[in-house]
């Protein structure tokens, strides 16, 4: 079985995208502000989906899909649903 840095020494050093320009395209996407009692459950979606998906041992199948869609699902349940559409697009 090959070592963590075995499998993935190739990565050292490679280009990721931080966290700050990921939620600054997020902000451009949904181009008004998020409703402040969403704004932190928003930015935690952010941040933690953000480096699941730049990790290098990630890989994305329905179970994260379904989480995903579920716990965004579950918070934002009181919005409208033209909100909804436009933030969800703005997240994925």
């Amino acid at each position: 079985m090959a070592t963590l840095g075995e499998k993935y020494g190739h990565l050292r050093g490679a280009d990721v995208e931080p966290c700050d320009k990921a939620v600054r395209r997020f902000y451009e996407l949904f181009a008004k502000p998020v409703p402040f009692v969403f704004r932190t459950a928003t930015n935690e979606i952010l941040y933690m989906s953000h480096l699941d998906i730049v990790n290098a041992r990630f890989e994305m199948d329905i179970l994260w899909g379904l989480g995903f869609y579920s716990t965004y699902d579950l918070f934002f349940a009181a919005l409208d649903e033209d909100v909804r559409q436009n933030l969800f697009k703005s997240l994925a």
